[in-house]
């Protein structure tokens, strides 16, 4: 369960918002399915651990029956029996022994491979999150200082108008005086 690096598609205000969301539900899935083979780990080991149990339950209700009182040619076939018993038991319980561990031992590997998804794919997520903040903010201080650029511009431009305006006002005032003082 690799985790691939994923590059979205830049559009006009940072990345794609339908991609990103496609690759986070599938790294939800991803963590999704560990999990779940975690806790079958899990399951099958109690299933084993019980089993453990109640073979141990058998053993002891068997005990140790004594042969004294029986023929010296069926004393030796029990005796023989009873051994191969005892070595099948004991052959069993080392068996049964390694298969917990085994179980145990894959149930944990499989957990700690989980957990170990679960925060690379966190700690991506987390680094694409980041990284498209750091974008959008990019992104939002280049427009405000284009706003910025803007205004400065209309307000430079308005105030050549309105000096424009007030020289030709002024003119036009200059006009209408002398004239007024000529028909005067």
């Amino acid at each position: 369960m690799a985790v691939e690096e994923t590059e979205f598609t830049q559009v006009f205000r940072g990345y794609d918002k339908d991609e990103v969301d496609r690759s986070i539900n599938q790294l939800r899935r991803e963590i999704i399915s560990a999990n779940n083979a975690s806790s079958d780990a899990q399951k099958e080991n109690k299933r084993l651990l019980a089993r453990i149990e109640e073979l141990t339950a058998e053993l002891e209700e068997v005990g140790s029956p004594t042969f004294s009182g029986l023929g010296t040619k069926l004393e030796n076939t029990l005796r023989v029996a009873e051994e191969q018993s005892t070595r099948l038991i004991a052959q069993a319980d080392i068996d049964a022994e390694k298969l917990r561990r085994a179980a145990e031992d894959e149930s944990h590997l499989m957990r700690s491979d989980a957990h170990e998804l679960a925060e690379r794919t966190l700690s991506e997520a987390r680094a694409q999150a980041n990284r498209l903040l750091e974008n959008a903010r990019a992104e939002a201080d280049d427009m405000v200082a284009r706003a910025h650029e803007s205004s400065e511009q209309v307000r430079d431009d308005a105030n050549r108008d309105a000096a424009s305006i007030r020289g030709t006002a002024s003119t036009e005032a200059a006009e209408v005086r002398a004239t007024a003082k000529r028909e005067a």
